[in-house]
Formats: C-alpha cells, sequence, structure tokens
C-alpha cells in the first residue's frame, strides 16, 4: 500500500499539493485507492475500524472554519486558488460489507461509497432495479453531481458502462441519487428522513414527480408490509442531537451506556428502522460529525440492529 501521508508536515505539504494541482478524478480515485486496501471489503463489524484514509470537507473561508468543530479535523490545508481552507479528517481504514440475519449491510465513511455498493448490489441480482431508497441524513443529497453532467458522460451510451463510470467516481463525486434515478437502479420516488425543530422529531419529505413534506411519528410505519427497500443512514442524521455535546466530548467505544439518552432513543428507532431493509447502508460521515463519537453511534446501532432482527 502507498503511504503518501507519513508525519503531519508531510501529511500537509501533500494535501496541499493534492488540492491545489487541480487533479482529475482518476488521480484522486489512484490516491483514495493506495490509501484504502480495496474499494471495501467482506467481512463482520469487528472489520471496521478507522485508518488512514482522508477524507476532506471545504470550508468556504477561515471565519466558517473557525466556526466548526475543531475536533472534526486532523489537518487543515488552505487551497491556493482561492483562498479556501481545507478540513481533512480521517475515515475508515475499508468500507465492510457484511449479512446480519439475512440483511445486507454496508458500512463505509464517505456516503458516495453507498452508491457503489447499491450498484453492485443491483448488478449482483441481490435486489430489484426500481427499488424504492429511504434516505435518514441530516441533508438531502439530491444534488445533481458535475461529473454525471458531462458531455462525457452523456456520450456513454451502454449501460454497463454507465455502472463502471458511476462506480469509478464513487467516494469523488459525493452522493449520485441522479444517476441511480436515470439508470433505474432505484426508483425515481425515493425519501428522505431527517430531524426538525425543537423536539427533535421526524420528518420525512418524498421526492419524485410529487414532492411534499410532513412529519412523522413512527420510522417503521413509513415502509408497508413485506415491502423491500433501501434503508440508507448517515450518522450526521444525529447531528441536531450531536452538535449539542461539548466539542471535546468522547465516550469509552467498551462503554455504550455513555451515549446520551437522547441520542441512545434515536439509535434504537434507527435499528428497527434499519432490519426493515433487504440491504442497509451506513455512513460514518467524517468531516459532519466527530468521528471518535461517530464510531461509538455505530457499534451501538450494529448491537441494536443484531438484537432487532
Amino acid at each position: 500500500m502507498l503511504d503518501i501521508f507519513t508525519g503531519v508536515a508531510s501529511k500537509k505539504s501533500q494535501l496541499r499539493t493534492i488540492m491545489s494541482a487541480g487533479l482529475t478524478i482518476d488521480h484522486q480515485r489512484a490516491i483514495i485507492s493506495a490509501n484504502r486496501d480495496c474499494m471495501w471489503k467482506k467481512g463482520s463489524p469487528a472489520d471496521i475500524k478507522r485508518g488512514n484514509y482522508l477524507t476532506w470537507f471545504r470550508p468556504v473561508c477561515r471565519g466558517e472554519l473557525i466556526g466548526l468543530d475543531p475536533k472534526l479535523y486532523d489537518a487543515v490545508t488552505q487551497q491556493q486558488e482561492d483562498c479556501g481552507f481545507i478540513g481533512w479528517s480521517r475515515g475508515l481504514q475499508n468500507s465492510v460489507a457484511f449479512m446480519m440475519n439475512g440483511t445486507h449491510v454496508f458500512v463505509t465513511d464517505n456516503h458516495g461509497f453507498a452508491a457503489a455498493y447499491i450498484i453492485a448490489m443491483a448488478r449482483f441480482g441481490s435486489i430489484k432495479s426500481g427499488i424504492r431508497l429511504v434516505h435518514l441524513d441530516a441533508h438531502p443529497d439530491n444534488d445533481r453531481s458535475e461529473n454525471f453532467e458531462t458531455p462525457e458522460y452523456s456520450a456513454i451510451t451502454s449501460e454497463q458502462k454507465r455502472i463502471d463510470y458511476m462506480v469509478s467516481r464513487a467516494g469523488i463525486s459525493g452522493w449520485i441519487v441522479d444517476p441511480l434515478v436515470k439508470s433505474g437502479i432505484i426508483s425515481e420516488k425515493w425519501d428522505w428522513i431527517a430531524m426538525y425543530g425543537e423536539s427533535y422529531g421526524w420528518k420525512i419529505k418524498n421526492f419524485g414527480p410529487e414532492q411534499h413534506s410532513r412529519p412523522i411519528k413512527d420510522l417503521n410505519s413509513q415502509v408497508g408490509y413485506n415491502e423491500k427497500v433501501i434503508v440508507d443512514i448517515d450518522l450526521d442524521v444525529l447531528l441536531p442531537l450531536d452538535e449539542r455535546l461539548s466539542p471535546g466530548a468522547k465516550f469509552a467505544v467498551g462503554r455504550l451506556h455513555y451515549i446520551p439518552s437522547d441520542i441512545r432513543a434515536k439509535l434504537d428507532e434507527l435499528a428497527r428502522f434499519a432490519m426493515r431493509g433487504v440491504a442497509v447502508t451506513i455512513a460514518t460521515s467524517p468531516c459532519y460529525i466527530v468521528q471518535r463519537r461517530a464510531m461509538v453511534y455505530l457499534r451501538y446501532l450494529l448491537k441494536m440492529m443484531n438484537a432487532a432482527a
């Protein structure tokens, strides 16, 4: 494995070079691949661990960076072209796929990798094309990726080659709901669930020909009996509750009962809902939620998913 991020000084120098050089998507993909064993590995929850892979979040100015939680970042660099600052956070060593009581589970850091997994599931016949996606996240992630509005992508007529193109950009381009819908892999009717208001209740927005949003009391009521769905969870769905904690707040991984009761209650709901899916993707979301805490939330969520099955 190529280690291009060795030492703090070298790491910052390398990151500045990567971002200021305007590297191509393929070159960025090579850098990411060099710092991961593989796109994902088949394993178990025991294989989920933080690694040396770095993912980035780009604030628009120094003031925004200062206002964000400093515990999110392992390195900060300046992008020379526009004087913007880049916050980098350490992700997982690998994305990991495993079975849990008959349900396919995929755990990753950058949410873009979840799209590649969904593509693979469709390709291998584990899910049927046109399946409904239920997306639980602090953000809808429904913006169109610039990589799929290019002449290069439009010129690809083979469905198989379009899928290969999407996979090659996973983890770089961000979430790619739009091309997944256009390829027929997921239904054009998909749902976004997030928290809202001072009560931290759930709300759902239905995307499709007719879009509407409404509050909901019970997550499980959003999936019909025997309905097949993909449950797509970004742990930053907990952000409204997590951001109330002090920047340095952390919990020992082995002491899951230290998780605040309100967050634990939401994780219990998520666990029961997750096991309604034929496939579950979970992103730890570096640069949006402190990863020391995200890893504890993740382990508790997986524990309760196993208990709920």
